[in-house]
């Protein structure tokens, strides 16, 4: 069994300021497809999810740093922590204004402060 295949992670699907659909059918469409959707909070909730999941539906590769953050591989800059939102129902991509991965802090043990 391949680990990076199996491990859970998470991202944060930021809605839009302006809710076109209520954010309990987009949490039900990633809940759907087997991620788990955590409860809303300000504009945004967390999906979970093996890493196969997100990249089967998304359509992405991700890679995972030594560090432990998690990326889109083949990008760069603050652009790699954002999943493309291309392969999601229209219906709900009205609403999502980005879905994305948390960088690690630049900060502690091995940070740049």
């Amino acid at each position: 069994m391949n680990p990076r295949i199996q491990r859970d992670i998470s991202a944060q699907v930021v809605l839009k300021p302006v809710h076109i659909i209520s954010p309990d059918d987009i949490a039900n469409e990633f809940q759907k497809a087997g991620f788990r959707a955590g409860p809303l909070l300000a504009n945004s909730f967390a999906i979970t999810a093996p890493m196969a999941l997100f990249e089967r539906f998304l359509d992405v590769s991700l890679e995972i740093t030594p560090k432990g953050e998690v990326h889109v591989s083949g990008r760069s800059g603050p652009a790699r922590f954002e999943l493309p939102l291309d392969k999601l129902n229209p219906a709900i991509v009205e609403g999502i204004q980005s879905i994305v991965f948390t960088p690690m802090p630049d900060f502690g043990p091995g940070g740049n402060f």
